[in-house]
C-alpha cells in the first residue's frame, strides 16, 4: 500500500473528513486535498504532522507492516509533542532540563 492510500485508509478508520484531518494535523486543507485527490506525495514533515497530530501514531508506526498491530500514542503525549514541536530550540532544552529535574527529585 502506498503512502497516499495509507493516509486515506487511516482517515477512513478514524472517521475524519478531509477538513477534520487538516485541522487536527495543523496543515492546510488544500495541502491535504492535493495529497489525497491529486496524488501529491507529502513531504516527510507534512507526513509526520499527519501521523502524529492527526492519527496519534509515529512515522515508524505508519510504515510498519499492516500485519502487526499499531500502538497509538497516548493522547496526553500526543498533545505534549504537538506543543513541543512549536517551541523554539532554547525552550525545548529548558523544558527537557526541567522534566529531568522533576523526574530525578521525585519517586515514581
Amino acid at each position: 500500500m502506498d503512502v497516499i492510500q495509507k493516509i486515506a485508509k487511516l482517515k477512513e478508520k478514524y472517521g475524519y473528513t478531509t477538513r477534520q484531518l487538516a485541522i487536527k494535523s495543523g496543515i492546510a486543507q488544500s495541502t491535504l486535498q492535493s495529497i489525497l485527490k491529486e496524488g501529491k506525495i507529502p513531504s516527510i514533515p507534512t507526513l509526520q504532522r499527519i501521523c502524529e497530530n492527526g492519527f496519534g501514531i509515529t512515522l515508524s508506526q505508519f510504515f510498519e507492516d499492516e500485519e502487526q498491530p499499531q500502538n497509538e500514542i497516548n493522547p496526553a503525549i500526543n498533545e505534549l509533542l504537538s506543543i513541543i514541536n512549536k517551541l523554539p530550540k532554547k525552550k525545548v532544552i529548558a523544558l527537557t532540563k526541567f522534566l529531568k529535574e522533576i523526574f530525578e527529585t521525585h519517586d515514581y
